[in-house]
């Protein structure tokens, strides 16, 4: 039942008990009629004007006034008729509290219902000095009394108004910086895949018209082995290019994860070898571990075959799947050419894993020699974990934003907090890098062919990428 509903029957109660005190009270007449209109006054005047009072609007002092004159001068007929009907008093002065809009309102109105009251008293008992005095007592507890409880209640319900203003700012400036940090990653992904496309396709695309420009000039001078030599790089060149453009988008097409990581990783190893003739393998039993999770352990394990696809010149490569009482570990090996980790390059392919990891709560590690290459990443079981239980609370308490993680077939988004990176070489020189606070959107891709284990976009050698997730972050990734 509303509040309002409870006003109203409180003060339809009460006047059906006072009408009962007035007809026990007294059998003049006159009395009976004079009281009997009082209380009507009173409950008419709070039903047509003061419940319209309550609820505010552009006529709120006129009807307050009303309400507020009204109920008193009832009040105070009612009292000066039988002087048991000052009980009146227990609904009246709250009604002119909840009608009031004002400490101010508030005060005035208290003042005229316990003038109109005393007065009533005097007219009942008369104005002799013991009666001022009792009377005066008693209207002067009373009205103290309802003005030290509604003060009260009023200072209580300011605070919850402030309380509850500042929850409201404080749900929309969280709800503004997650747009913003949804929008920052949204803008920085944008930003890396042009950078990867500029690197990739449009200098493949530009050797392309380089080609063609060539082999129109050797047509106009009629060098027929000119232009035979410039067609065949041409064609060569555009197929080098599209074998390019499907490295690109298969490095970031999505593979299923319906059947858990697994079969996922033993789709993605027949693919690779279908289309490059590499033998890829894959061992190891992966744990039970959240979407979440297997989608960062898949987008490592595209990352690392795609680079020892592009860059290694290996035979064979093998992804390696497993876990230990804290960490769960993918590891991608190739018997490729190897390359030195600490020759700087500006790809786009190792950076964006580490940072994939990173912003997972993950660390890489990237070691590379003449026997080939290992890229560990790390992601402790107790992220995992975590993760599936903040997911079962979310679903519990029917919270959408706890579905972003169950769309991995659409894009990557991943949120955490600290994490590092480190690149190991052959001779046991160290590059560490600090990971990346902040939220990401995306899918690490394979950049041109470099040979920098920190900033390169691939290995160029035997390749080992691992993936796993550490303690204390959390991942929310879109495959």
């Amino acid at each position: 039942m509303s509040e309002s509903r409870w006003l109203h029957l409180a003060v339809g109660g009460m006047t059906v008990v006072l009408a009962a005190v007035l007809l026990l009270s007294t059998s003049e007449p006159w009395r009976i009629a004079l009281g009997l209109g009082a209380l009507a006054a009173f409950a008419g005047g709070w039903f047509a004007i003061g419940r319209h009072a309550q609820c505010g609007g552009p006529r709120l002092t006129l009807l307050f006034t009303a309400s507020t004159a009204t109920v008193a001068l009832a009040s105070g007929v009612a009292t000066a008729v039988v002087p048991n009907l000052a009980t009146i008093q227990c609904v009246a002065y709250p009604l002119v509290w909840l009608t009031a809009f004002g400490v101010r309102r508030a005060l005035l109105g208290n003042l005229a219902i316990a003038a109109c009251v005393w007065a009533g008293f005097l007219v009942a008992l008369g104005t002799a000095t013991g009666t001022l005095v009792q009377t005066a007592i008693t209207m002067g507890l009373t009205l103290g009394f309802s003005l030290a409880l509604g003060l009260w209640i009023t200072h209580i319900t300011s605070e919850s108004d402030q309380r509850r203003r500042l929850l409201d700012e404080l749900r929309a400036a969280q709800d503004q910086v997650a747009a913003l940090h949804r929008d920052a990653g949204v803008l920085a992904e944008r930003e890396r895949l042009a950078r990867e496309i500029h690197d990739t396709i449009a200098q493949s695309l530009t050797g392309l018209v380089l080609l063609a420009q060539q082999a129109q000039l050797a047509v106009e001078a009629d060098n027929a082995a000119n232009a035979g030599r410039s067609l065949a790089a041409l064609e060569s060149s555009a197929r080098e290019a599209l074998v390019e453009t499907r490295s690109l988008v298969a490095a970031h097409a999505p593979v299923a994860l319906d059947a858990g990581l697994a079969p996922a990783l033993r789709r993605l190893a027949e693919r690779v070898t279908r289309e490059s003739g590499i033998d890829v393998s894959v061992a190891g039993t992966a744990p039970t571990l959240p979407r979440d999770a297997e989608v960062v352990l898949l987008r490592s394990a595209q990352e690392g075959v795609a680079n020892v696809r592009k860059h290694s010149g290996a035979h064979s490569a093998r992804i390696e799947v497993g876990a230990d009482a804290s960490t769960v570990r993918l590891t991608v090996r190739d018997d490729g050419h190897g390359f030195d980790p600490a020759t700087a390059a500006s790809g786009f392919g190792l950076p964006g894993l580490r940072d994939r990891l990173a912003l997972a709560g993950g660390t890489l590690a990237v070691s590379s020699g003449r026997s080939g290459t290992v890229l560990t990443a790390v992601l402790p079981l107790a992220l995992a974990d975590g993760a599936r239980a903040a997911r079962d609370a979310l679903d519990a308490e029917g919270d959408e934003s706890g579905d972003t993680a169950g769309e991995a077939a659409a894009e990557s988004d991943a949120t955490t907090t600290g994490g590092t990176a480190t690149g190991r070489t052959t001779d046991g020189d160290t590059r560490t890098g600090a990971a990346t606070t902040g939220t990401r959107t995306g899918v690490t891709g394979t950049g041109p062919a470099s040979t920098d284990a920190s900033a390169g976009s691939g290995s160029t050698a035997g390749v080992a990428a691992t993936a796993a997730l550490p303690t204390g972050g959390e991942t929310s990734a879109i495959a």
